[in-house]
């Protein structure tokens, strides 16, 4: 992997995020709700490198804090209390200008997206309610997927959420298409 590697061709002009609480047992009863709050920064590849050995052995990212050199895209939070369908469930914060922010110099291959997530969500059917806070990294590009060794531009980075008929909140960042509410 060669450092620092100029890509300016890997960053799309804007950004898309989708958000999405695939299942939730009592979505169909009144009173089940969600909230999200967000921000997703753009960490310059040689600042996360610091970052990383700044951390010592672990080489562990657990929070925004450890990236003074980043840079906020997008910033803000949302809420829903109709959640009796996919749709309904699901948000997207569309637009979100990426490229021309970026400065020349720091569009290389490797930057990272960062985004940062804290989701509350009350089931009413279960009488239960789930918090989660977390940090997702992903690059500025994704694999094309008619040519998987070709390297494209991101256009939509994920957020999904599953609360299980136990109770049990999962999350992830894998693109989902469609309703489909069984979990991977």
């Amino acid at each position: 992997m060669e450092p620092n590697l100029y890509a300016p061709d890997l960053y799309a002009r804007t950004l898309d995020m989708k958000f999405t609480l695939i299942n939730l047992p009592g979505a169909a009863r009144a009173g089940s709700t969600w909230e999200v709050s967000y921000q997703l920064y753009f960490v310059p590849e040689a600042q996360f490198r610091q970052a990383l050995s700044r951390s010592g052995r672990s080489g562990t990212v657990t929070e925004p804090s450890q990236f003074p050199e980043k840079l906020l895209l997008a910033s803000g939070s949302f809420s829903g209390r109709r959640l009796n369908s996919p749709p309904n469930r699901t948000r997207v914060v569309g637009g979100i200008p990426f490229r021309d922010k970026i400065p020349d110099g720091e569009r290389t291959k490797f930057a990272t997206l960062m985004l940062s997530y804290s989701v509350k969500i009350y089931d009413a059917a279960l009488k239960s309610t789930v918090y989660r806070s977390g940090l997702w990294l992903s690059n500025p590009f994704d694999d094309d997927p008619a040519q998987p060794q070709r390297a494209v531009p991101r256009g939509v980075l994920y957020a999904n959420f599953y609360v299980s008929p136990e109770g049990e909140l999962f999350e992830s960042q894998w693109p989902r298409s469609g309703n489909d509410t069984s979990w991977p």
